[in-house]
């Protein structure tokens, strides 16, 4: 480390220094300002970066501020390091770029000298402000604080007019929360991709994906998950209607223009009560700094929001860089993540395997692989005791590298009831979850199943009711909320959601299926087994329909069709994994205890997820009282049944 520089504006000076430029005193009195702030308080390798190089620069040495040097000074690597190995350098000199121009952002924003580290080099410039505001400057930050407070300003100016209202109804309780048309809510619409190539989807799906996740983190704002607003995309509907269908105030939209390297993208924040387009601003960049375009648009709106809504209550949001290349590849990943085939999981495992080559620090990465495994192992469409574990693993991962992301907490608390079957740990961490992302609608699902395999349904619809609320327009929570009557013994409650979801979409499956198992609990039978066949037909003869139609038969008394139901599944399972749960619960409705627990026990070894639905499994039910019943709800860590 070089020694601390005197208080001589006279002295040494770098190369492009000015005789008109701040005194050493002053600079190292900025110096000192940035290296207290909250921004790099806790950035140790980074404080040791910036004031080495600085003090270097004043001294006249910027020229010799070389990778080499810089990595056996600063980073305290062997005489033996090389560079072109280890990019150590590079990628701090990226990240200090990105904190100081936070730091400007935030903190410094009326700080009198503009310390930065142009790219190419690792020498400091030291800019008055006056001059950094001039054209000749322009260069040298990716954007001058002038732009971004008139960007902000703006921002805050279009939004006191919808924000402003919602904090002075929050004070005087003159309305209720659950009014939709009251509370502070947004929906972010699929991006447009307008570079006219498809294979850029996933730029433009990506980017909506990370600007819904940046606004749900925001406390007093209520956000819509993606799969609703997704449900708009490639429509053109009127801005009200889709807002009223959201039940939202505003809305953010905008595209994802291309020219060669150059990106544009274009963003505006509309009000639903009358279709006012109150914000918007147009980015010009280059395609490799996406990530660096996100988190400006980000942080923009997001800050403008917190100033009205959480009044200061809303930490800094914690940002560590991103290799760009690992970002993109992270993007590519979540694009066939979304799609939910077995095919696309493991297309999109792969991508976020490459993410993590790139960057092995990247915590998304890490929580996306984790979300691709355990629906895979959840699903049934792999062998669980292969999908969770990797599952499990990687979203350990992403919580050493990022404790603060709720949706982590989450997918890790998922994986604890799917792979550890432990439901109580589950839930303390779900609470976790929804603590940090009140606004992830899947927390809300997977603690409703949480409390239904532990048979607390009352708490169970009121989480699939909170899931709605943030996911309106999803077919899935719907149709599980019914699927919780259905445990709980309330065919009819059962049998009335089914034919909501049908009546908004005829063809949706899982609602079919659910109206099936409600009919054939009421001995509806030939009504049961018209309803499992439509799913099957529609599922590609999905083992659980299978299952399904075993039950309805053999309750039916057609002792012949159930076990041929059981002799095709057996067959199914020589090519692919079938939970052997399901042989079990034929076998149970027929009446076959000892079968029943034959292939119940086999199913423990498999660690199949249906056995958490042991207790509350109407099939069961006549079983209850065999020690071996028991000794497998234990197995689960299940309460005993009611």
């Amino acid at each position: 480390m070089g020694s601390t520089a005197t208080s001589n504006s006279s002295g040494p000076v770098s190369p492009g220094y000015k005789r008109d430029a701040p005194s050493e005193t002053a600079v190292q009195s900025q110096l000192e300002k940035i290296l207290a702030s909250e921004s790099f308080r806790e950035a140790e390798g980074l404080r040791r970066f910036l004031r080495y190089t600085v003090e270097h620069s004043l001294h006249g040495e910027g020229d010799q501020l070389k990778e080499y040097r810089m990595g056996v000074d600063v980073f305290d690597r062997e005489p033996s390091f090389d560079p072109r190995l280890d990019p150590v350098v590079r990628m701090a000199a990226r990240r200090l770029r990105t904190k100081l121009q936070e730091y400007y952002q935030t903190e410094g924003v009326h700080d009198p000298i503009l310390i930065d580290v142009p790219k190419g080099a690792y020498a400091a410039t030291f800019i008055p402000v006056a001059a950094s505001q001039s054209p000749a400057n322009a260069g040298s930050v990716k954007q001058t604080r002038l732009r971004h407070l008139l960007v902000v300003l703006l921002a805050v100016g279009v939004l006191i007019a919808t924000v402003v209202p919602v904090v002075y109804w929050k004070r005087s309780h003159r309305q209720t929360v659950t009014d939709p048309n009251q509370d502070a809510s947004i929906a972010v619409l699929p991006f447009l991709n307008l570079t006219g190539n498809h294979d850029d989807e996933y730029l433009s799906d990506g980017l909506t994906d990370e600007l819904t996740g940046a606004l749900s983190r925001l406390p007093g704002l209520r956000v819509i998950s993606r799969t609703s607003a997704f449900k708009f995309k490639g429509k053109a509907e009127d801005v009200r209607s889709i807002g009223n269908q959201l039940h939202v105030t505003s809305l953010l939209e905008g595209s994802i223009q291309k020219s060669g390297d150059r990106l544009r993208i274009t963003v505006q924040l509309i009000r639903v009560a009358d279709g006012y387009h109150i914000w918007s601003e147009t980015y010009d960049r280059n395609s490799k700094d996406t990530f660096a375009v996100e988190d400006e648009i980000k942080q923009t709106i997001a800050g403008a929001l917190r100033i009205h809504l959480a009044r200061g209550e809303q930490p800094v949001e914690r940002r560590r860089f991103v290799v760009a290349e690992a970002h993109e590849l992270n993007l590519r990943g979540r694009y066939w993540l979304n799609r939910r085939t077995p095919r696309d999981l493991y297309k999109a495992a792969e991508y976020f395997n490459q993410a993590l080559e790139k960057d092995p620090a990247y915590a998304q990465a890490y929580l996306g692989l984790a979300e691709a495994y355990a629906v895979l192992g959840a699903n049934d469409q792999a062998t669980p005791r292969d999908a969770l574990p990797k599952a499990r693993a990687a979203a350990q991962q992403a919580l050493g590298w990022d404790s603060s992301l709720g949706e982590t907490h989450a997918v890790f608390a998922w994986l604890t009831l799917l792979d550890q079957w432990n439901s109580q740990l589950a839930e303390r961490e779900l609470r976790q979850a929804l603590a940090l992302a009140p606004n992830y609608a899947p927390a809300h699902q997977w603690y409703g199943i949480t409390l239904m395999v532990q048979e607390r349904f009352s708490e169970s619809i009121r989480e699939f009711e909170a899931a709605q609320s943030l996911d309106p327009l999803s077919l899935v929570l719907n149709t599980d909320e019914g699927v919780v009557y259905y445990y709980s013994g309330k065919q009819d409650k059962a049998i009335q959601v089914a034919q909501q979801v049908l009546a908004y979409d005829a063809n949706f499956a899982d609602a079919h299926l659910l109206l099936g198992m409600a009919y054939e609990r009421q001995r509806e039978f030939h009504a049961a087994l018209d309803e499992i066949q439509e799913y099957l037909r529609s599922s590609d003869r999905d083992p659980d329909a299978l299952m399904k139609l075993g039950v309805t038969y053999a309750h039916l008394g057609d002792r012949g069709h159930a076990l041929q139901m059981i002799a095709e599944m057996q067959r199914l399972g020589t090519g692919k994994y079938v939970s052997f749960y399901y042989i079990a619960d034929v076998y149970a409705a027929l009446g076959d205890r000892e079968e029943a627990f034959r292939w119940l026990a086999r199913a423990l070894d498999q660690h199949s997820s249906a056995c958490l639905l042991l207790a509350i499994d109407p099939a069961f039910e006549h079983l209850h009282s065999d020690v071996r019943f028991k000794q497998a709800t234990v197995k689960v860590n299940l309460p005993d049944p009611r």
